[in-house]
């Protein structure tokens, strides 16, 4: 039977007053309960690391209120369930990173727990490597780490739900979560006002390895773009994983102190190297630099009901001379994407070649989809190049898009296009 360790407050005055509400746990001198059938009580003073050595394999220790200030990470080599309150807080006092997960083989929950001002290499708040880490109602608020500022998982399973990540920042990658390897859950979570290199950051070495769930999930605010990185741009990046995004928020994802630094190229969500599915997902008010707020490269993508709208591609101070076509969306040769009932409404790209989508793979417009008032330097709303393949389905709505340069035209086709396709 899983044991509760109830961590005292600082005083032990809340310690014997619980204790009397228990009138059938008999303590001993070490202050826990000498019947294993009732609830273990410890010492006012013993620390969490001490607690965590001591409970048995399985057990689920249970947090009492209180703020615990550490000077060194708390290590859990173990089956443990962590559970705390609304009031348990512990604070790496901007010094120490908090919990280090290190045994491969462990299963590890966390529960209503408030991680602040963890400081560590690879993972600020929590690194991770155990076969599975589940942290539900949790909140990670200014963080720091070169990468992972909340959450680094260096292997295994990962599922978040109903958590908060704000503040965080990041010198390299991931000011919310950044995961190198196995399955990611995120879920009803929300990942606000974080800055840095990429908020999430799944980033699978090896093709179709993972599954990634993120659903009902809100990025917005951050002071970078979010999800994701590839070399030196800035996103929502998912590689080499079957990929599930689905009603979620991205928006309004911005640099907050004018021009980013020279020779960074931020995208706002990126998908590579694998299959994805988007239902239902709005990409909102986002500012992405030199690159697209979208960008699909090496992956078979499906996009059903997605809203992308009001986003920005900008070239700052680059003018005429920046020497790419990029846009809103981009397409790489080696995707293949279909859109299906998709908006993309009221999107803006100024500086250099700059377009609305640019395709160099294989594109295909499925009835529904809605193409309007997007506003372009270049190439109108959609530039299909010599490599892409566009297909246009009946049904399909390409109208009132703007053209700085040029005269407007629905497509400027230098590829293959197929219109009215059924």
């Amino acid at each position: 039977m899983n044991l509760k360790l109830f961590v005292l407050a600082a005083c032990l005055l809340a310690g014997s007053a619980y204790a009397q509400g228990n009138q059938d746990s008999s303590l001993n001198d070490f202050g826990t309960s000498s019947n294993m059938d009732d609830t273990e009580l410890s010492r006012a003073d013993t620390s969490l690391q001490s607690l965590i050595d001591l409970v048995s394999d399985g057990a689920s220790v249970e947090l009492l209120p209180d703020t615990y200030v550490l000077s060194q990470p708390i290590s859990i080599n173990k089956n443990i369930t962590l559970v705390g309150s609304p009031f348990v807080h512990i604070d790496g006092s901007g010094t120490s990173q908090i919990l280090n997960i290190d045994n491969p083989k462990a299963n590890v929950t966390i529960e209503n727990v408030l991680f602040t001002h963890g400081n560590g290499s690879d993972g600020g708040a929590i690194a991770n490597q155990a076969r599975s880490l589940t942290i539900k109602n949790c909140s990670f608020y200014d963080n720091m780490a070169n990468n992972g500022s909340g959450v680094y998982q260096k292997s295994g399973n990962l599922k978040i739900v109903n958590s908060t990540f704000k503040d965080n920042k990041a010198t390299h990658w991931g000011t919310a979560v950044y995961c190198k390897g196995g399955d990611v859950q995120l879920e009803n979570s929300t990942f606000d006002h974080n800055f840095g290199l990429g908020v999430i950051i799944i980033r699978n070495e090896e093709p179709d390895q993972a599954n990634v769930l993120i659903k009902g999930c809100s990025v917005s605010n951050n002071g970078l773009p979010v999800v994701g990185c590839f070399d030196n741009c800035v996103a929502l990046f998912c590689l080499y994983t079957n990929t599930l995004i689905d009603h979620c928020i991205i928006n309004n994802n911005n640099f907050t102190n004018g021009e980013p630094p020279a020779g960074m190229i931020a995208d706002i969500l990126a998908i590579g190297g694998s299959k994805a599915v988007l239902n239902d997902t709005q990409i909102e008010s986002n500012d992405g630099f030199l690159m697209q707020p979208l960008l699909l490269y090496g992956s078979e993508v499906q996009m059903n009901r997605c809203n992308i709208s009001e986003n920005h591609a900008r070239g700052i101070g680059l003018g005429e001379d920046f020497p790419y076509e990029m846009g809103c969306i981009e397409i790489d040769s080696l995707a293949n994407v279909s859109m299906n009932d998709v908006i993309i409404e009221g999107n803006t790209a100024d500086g250099g070649e700059f377009c609305i989508i640019k395709n160099e793979g294989n594109l295909t417009l499925n009835k529904g989809t809605v193409i309007v008032k997007n506003s372009a330097r270049q190439y109108s709303a959609l530039f299909n190049t010599n490599t892409g393949v566009l297909n246009i389905g009946k049904g399909v709505v390409i109208a009132d898009n703007h053209d700085d340069l040029q005269p407007s035209q629905p497509v400027y086709n230098e590829g293959i296009l197929n219109q009215d396709v059924s």
